[in-house]
This record gives C-alpha cells, sequence and structure tokens, in this order.
C-alpha cells in the first residue's frame, strides 16, 4: 500500500512574528492557488486566518468571523490540499 504525499506551503516562521515582523508581502489570493486548508494571520495581527474548502476566513478579537478578501495580506501562512481519505 503506497502512501500520498503532499507538500505544504509555508510563507513567513513563528519566530519572525515573536519579533515584531506584523507586515505581510503576499496576497490571500496568491496562496489561495497553493491549498484549500490553512492556518495564519493577517496584516498587522489584525485577527487569525483560517481557510477551510478554498475558502479564507477572518477571525477577529471581538469575536466576529467574515470571509477575508482576496487582496488582503498575510505575514504568516501555512496551506495545504487536504482530501479525505479513501473508502476502504
Amino acid at each position: 500500500m503506497g502512501v500520498e504525499r503532499h507538500a505544504i506551503f509555508q510563507i513567513g516562521v513563528m519566530s519572525a512574528l515573536l519579533d515584531g515582523v506584523y507586515d505581510g508581502d503576499l496576497t490571500l489570493a496568491d496562496l489561495l492557488a497553493h491549498g484549500d486548508f490553512g492556518l495564519g494571520t493577517f496584516d498587522a495581527l489584525d485577527g487569525e486566518l483560517v481557510a477551510l474548502d478554498g475558502i479564507p476566513f477572518q477571525l477577529r478579537s471581538d469575536g466576529t468571523a467574515r470571509q477575508a478578501a482576496p487582496e488582503q495580506i498575510t505575514p504568516v501562512r501555512h496551506r495545504d490540499h487536504v482530501h479525505p481519505p479513501p473508502d476502504r
């Protein structure tokens, strides 16, 4: 039985955020090409980023959530293509 491997696409690292690097340089539109699931943050730490089934959402500190715009910028982002396991 073979194992299917997936590549993870990452922009930025947690240590950069800890050092105060909060400015992003890549749009969500550019990142959507690299996967359909992901976690991260937004430019200037403006909320948490969650992407599910290729749709990015912005979770804000006031408890609100909204679909993120493709032109929004991110300094840290991890993406992958997630596929359900095959039927057995």
